[in-house]
């Protein structure tokens, strides 16, 4: 295995302080939207051709809370939502309100997979 630079090493450590920072809210939605994240996740990894929709959701669906957390973490940008996410669990907003404002896909997608 190849053994990180230092500048990875700084990124690393960056993200695992803003991760600290923002842990408990990350573990909360991951916890009580964990659905809404997986299609979240799926739809997005397939949009931008990274991995298809079903392999994504075969994959999260198989990983633990903890790693589904970190997954969520690293792999949607959290710190750019987190103001979002704050408002989600203090139920003033919906999980439909995070994605339209994202705009990074059409939200009738979105609404499809979940079955609304």
């Amino acid at each position: 295995m190849k053994e990180a630079t230092p500048q990875e090493d700084i990124i690393m450590l960056l993200n695992y302080e803003r991760y600290m920072e923002h842990r408990e809210i990350v573990r909360e939605v991951c916890k009580k939207y964990r659905k809404e994240v997986t299609i979240n996740c799926g739809i997005i990894q397939n949009e931008y051709n990274i991995c298809s929709y079903e392999e994504t959701i075969k994959f999260l669906n198989q990983l633990s809370y903890d790693e589904f957390c970190a997954f969520f973490y690293t792999a949607i940008g959290v710190d750019e939502y987190i103001t979002y996410y704050k408002q989600l669990l203090d139920d003033k907003i919906t999980f439909i309100d995070i994605i339209e404002n994202s705009n990074i896909y059409n939200i009738e997608l979105f609404k499809e997979k979940m079955g609304i």
